[in-house]
Order: structure tokens, then C-alpha cells, then sequence
């Protein structure tokens, strides 16, 4: 809201059908701003406030405050103007508060009732006494004059309206809402710059009284309560953001402090299943082992078992091949033997080592003076059980298995 300062505020008063709301359109460069219609009843139902911005005498922009009012005498009998003051004094005050700059008083050239000589004593009793100060009487229907006939003469010819005009001070104008939007402006801007200086001759004060101030001390202290109040939620609300924000910086560290004992659970479960995964991993290299070891083991069983079999198959031909050299002694083994006056081996009670089988062919060949040493071969190969010879130069042979001889180390 402007300051007084920045600010012109006017009331237009006057009769039904008197143009006030033309007059409101006018002052505000409007054609629009109140509603305005030719009839004999009140239009303007309450009190309406419209504004715009002009500039004043100086060429400083304003803003221009206007309020129309409901018209008094009004031809219907149903609204009083007891009824009509009650409503403008019911509404005004609280509009136009700290106070009114202007009160235009609107009349007709063409119709001057003896009633509208109490206009003042209308304001009066609203406003009070020293109201007549801010007022100027505005003649609308400024056409309807006489050729050649002045407001001046007009106003002499009726000693209640020289009257009205002396109640405010001689301050009048005369306007035509219809004449064209130039010449109407400028009438306009002439009525502004009169509501200017007789603001100016007020000492720049606008009217006021105790309603005025007893109005503006409840302003100010509803607007002190407001500052107050809005004091009040400006630090509640600055408490709640240092609460708020306390609240968010808990919840952060709750949250941090949940993420880091999630992030320990984590790891720690981590380093859980990694445990577990190195148990899982040497329980099964050690059942790979025992599966292993079992394997080898079944596998040496199997060939120990054959190495058995394979012994007692090679025990049962040495047994074979035994007693065929049993008989092989007994018979031309004698003979070589007995011929060499050589004493006869006990056989039967011999140990024999571990042996192979010996070719079922074999026989002792005898060269010339070649002769049996009584000694056997004891090997764990083919040679085992050969008789083993001396030739007549002391070498000691003995037969392989293909017949030849096979000459024994020293």
C-alpha cells in the first residue's frame, strides 16, 4: 500500500443520477472502472474503491484513490438516506483510512433540488464539522447551461446553491462527460490540479478526525500484530529449519552409521564365506586325496594281488621245472658226476632259491674238458637252477636258454 504521501484520496457525494460514477471514470482515465447508467434509482448499491496512477501539478506520478458512494435522495422510497449514510458511514472510513484528501460534491446544472442544499450538513454528519475544508461542489451536465450564460450566473439565481458553494469555500468546477476523450482529459487534468492546490492550501493534510484515528490505531495495531505474528513464524519457522535440519544430519548419521554396520556385516560375511569356501575347498582336495589314496590303494591291492598270482604261477613252474631237474640230475648228472669221481649232491634236501621256469630242453653240454663244478645258478631270472660248468681254463659258464654259453662273473 502507498504512503499518505504518495497517495490522493477522494469520495464523490452526491444525489442519484447526479454522474458520480462518470465523474470516478473520468478522474481514473476509465470508461469502465465504475458502472455508469442514466436512472432514476441508485446504481451504486455500497461503497466502491477503484485506483490508478496520475501525475500531480509537480509531474510526480500518484496514486489516485477514488470512491463512489450510493446517492442520497434517491427517488426510490424504499432506501432512505438515513439507510444511504448508515452504509457510507459503515464502509468509508475503513476505505479511506488515514483520512480523505477531497470530497467532491457532485450536482446537475439542469437539476438543482432544495434538498441538495443540505449536502454539507449530509457530509457533516458523517465526517463531521470541519469536513466543509476538503470539499468542492462539481457541476456535471455543464451543456445544459443557457447560451451564454456562466456557472456563475447559474449559481446566483438560487440562494441555497450560493450558499452550498460558500459552505466550500467557492471551490467549483464544471464538467461535460460527453464532450470527446481530448477535451475531456483536460478537463480532468484542470479538476486534478484543483484538488492539488486545495490540498496544498490544507498544508498537504488530508481530513481526518477520531473514527479516522481511532481506525488507524487499530491499523497500526493490527499491522504491529501481523509484524508480530509474522515475527513469530519467521523464528518458529527459522527453529524449524535448525530443527530440520538437526533432524536431517541425525538421520544422516543414523544412516551412515547403518551403512557402515551394513558394510561390516557385509565384509564380515564375506570373510565368513570365504572361510567356508577354503574348507569346502580342502575338505574336497582331501576327499579327492582319500579318493586318490583309495584308487592307489585299490590299485596296489590289485597288484599286489596280481604279483601273488603271478608268484604262485611262477613258484608252481619253478616246482615244475624242479622236479624236472631233479630227474635231469638223477639221471645224466649221475653219470658226469660219478664219471668225475665226484660225490653225489643230496637233492632232496637242497633249498632251492626263488627261480623261473627252466626250458623243459635243457641239457648239459660238456666240451672237451669242460667239466660240472656241482654249483647251480640262483638268480631270480632265466638262468636260475643252470648248472654251472668250468672249462679247462677256469672259466665258469653256464647254458642260456637258447643253448649257448653264458660266462659268470667273478
Amino acid at each position: 500500500m502507498a504512503s499518505s504521501q504518495d497517495q490522493l484520496r477522494i469520495v464523490l457525494i452526491g444525489r442519484t443520477g447526479n454522474g458520480k460514477s462518470s465523474i470516478g471514470n473520468s478522474l481514473l482515465h476509465s470508461q469502465s472502472a465504475f458502472y455508469s447508467t442514466r436512472s432514476p434509482n441508485s446504481v451504486t448499491r455500497n461503497c466502491d474503491v477503484k485506483m490508478a496512477i496520475v501525475p500531480d501539478i509537480d509531474g510526480r506520478q500518484k496514486q489516485l484513490m477514488v470512491v463512489d458512494t450510493p446517492g442520497f435522495f434517491d427517488t426510490d422510497k424504499r432506501i432512505t438516506n438515513e439507510q444511504v449514510q448508515q452504509i457510507i458511514a459503515s464502509q468509508i472510513f475503513t476505505m479511506t483510512s488515514p483520512g480523505v484528501h477531497a470530497f467532491l460534491i457532485i450536482l446537475r446544472v439542469d437539476r438543482f433540488s432544495p434538498e441538495e442544499k443540505n449536502t454539507v450538513d449530509f457530509i457533516r454528519k458523517i465526517f463531521g464539522d470541519d469536513v466543509a475544508k476538503y470539499c468542492i461542489v462539481i457541476f456535471t451536465c455543464e451543456d445544459q447551461l443557457d447560451r451564454n450564460q456562466s456557472i456563475d450566473d447559474f449559481i446566483n439565481q438560487s440562494d441555497e446553491l450560493k450558499d452550498l458553494i460558500k459552505k466550500c469555500g467557492n471551490r467549483k468546477f464544471t464538467i461535460n462527460n460527453k464532450i470527446n476523450d481530448e477535451l475531456l482529459e483536460k478537463k480532468t487534468k484542470r479538476l486534478l490540479q484543483m484538488i492539488d492546490r486545495m490540498v496544498q492550501n490544507n498544508n498537504g493534510n488530508y481530513y481526518t478526525n477520531g473514527k479516522y484515528e481511532q481506525i488507524e490505531r487499530q491499523r497500526k495495531e493490527e499491522k504491529a500484530r501481523r509484524e508480530e505474528e509474522e515475527r513469530k513464524k519467521k523464528k518458529e519457522y527459522e527453529h524449524a529449519l535448525v530443527a530440520k535440519a538437526r533432524e536431517e544430519e541425525r538421520q544422516k548419521a543414523e544412516k551412515r552409521e547403518r551403512e557402515a554396520r551394513e558394510e561390516e556385516r557385509r565384509k564380515a560375511e564375506k570373510r565368513e564365506q570365504q572361510i567356508r569356501d577354503e574348507e569346502r575347498k580342502r575338505a574336497e582336495r582331501r576327499e579327492q586325496e582319500e579318493r586318490e589314496r583309495r584308487i592307489r590303494a585299490e590299485e596296489d591291492a590289485r597288484n599286489e594281488r596280481r604279483r601273488n598270482e603271478e608268484r604262485e604261477q611262477s613258484a608252481a613252474r619253478s616246482r615244475r621245472n624242479y622236479d624236472d631237474d631233479n630227474d635231469f640230475l638223477s639221471n645224466e648228472m649221475r653219470q658226469m658226476m660219478l664219471s668225475s669221481h665226484m660225490p653225489l649232491p643230496n637233492i632232496s634236501s637242497m633249498c632251492m632259491p626263488y627261480q623261473t621256469p627252466m626250458p623243459t630242453n635243457s641239457t648239459i653240454h660238456r666240451g672237451s674238458g669242460d667239466r660240472f663244478t656241482g654249483e647251480f645258478m640262483a638268480t631270480n631270472g632265466s638262468a636260475n637252477n643252470r648248472p654251472i660248468m668250468i672249462g679247462p681254463y677256469g672259466g665258469r659258464w653256464y647254458r642260456n636258454a637258447n643253448g649257448n654259453k653264458t660266462y659268470v662273473r667273478k
